[in-house]
């Protein structure tokens, strides 16, 4: 038994437009379709138009449109997929039923058509919005958060830790030293202190150039069992 294969139907088509662009490839009519899978022909002219409220009922515009997209080789989930999206939004704007297929009526401009320019012109809009927001993302500084240690700390550690967290995919120093962040931002570094105060930069960078900085400064004591050790050291 031969495999069946599915035309590749454009994203941007509506459905009226895929079956007839399908059966014009064919080189064939609604007529002669029509005959072939005794289904009368205004009905499929009705699928092809877009008319779906002229066809008696949903069981059989769904059932009539999967034997037209299976005899045209077409992708009958985005066909079902698509009809009842379009379906939803004529029933939406229009609220009441067409009762002949070329009935001229105030809605008459409520096409295929018209609802793929609308989406089009809605993906051009969200597509600027969002590329205002990139914009406005690579101006801003990145986030920077210091979790430990406090600013302006005394402590008799030696070793104390600093972590914190920032924007993915940032460069990140302390005092000029890179630091590697997680996926997430959150970052961890042992810091050694000199004896005596001690200024920490924390410096996160976009790859654009915005930047945010924090300085952190701590003083380390030193306690008399250190003085007594280094006593020890230097009489030896």
């Amino acid at each position: 038994m031969a495999a069946f294969i599915s035309k590749k139907i454009v994203s941007h088509q509506t459905v009226p437009e895929a079956l007839r662009q399908a059966r014009q490839v064919m080189n064939k009519t609604c007529r002669t379709i029509a005959q072939e899978l005794q289904i009368q022909p205004h009905y499929l002219e009705a699928l092809e138009d877009g008319a779906y409220e002229s066809i008696p009922g949903e069981v059989y515009a769904r059932q009539w449109l999967k034997s037209y997209g299976q005899y045209l080789d077409l992708d009958i989930r985005w066909l079902i997929k698509e009809y009842q999206r379009e379906r939803g939004l004529q029933m939406q704007f229009t609220g009441f039923e067409r009762n002949t297929l070329n009935s001229s009526r105030w809605f008459s401009w409520l096409t295929p058509r018209f609802f793929k320019i609308s989406g089009i012109a809605t993906v051009i809009i969200g597509l600027a919005v969002y590329l205002g927001m990139g914009v406005s993302n690579i101006l801003q500084p990145p986030t920077l958060v210091i979790y430990e240690p406090t600013n302006n700390v005394i402590t008799e550690n030696r070793v104390i830790q600093i972590s914190g967290k920032t924007d993915p995919e940032i460069e990140l120093t302390i005092n000029n030293e890179h630091i590697l962040a997680n996926p997430d931002g959150e970052f961890s570094k042992e810091i050694t202190l000199a004896p005596g105060l001690n200024l920490l930069t924390v410096v996160a960078t976009k790859k654009h150039g915005s930047r945010s900085e924090q300085l952190i400064s701590i003083f380390r004591q030193i306690n008399q069992v250190d003085n007594d050790n280094r006593s020890v050291s230097f009489s030896r």
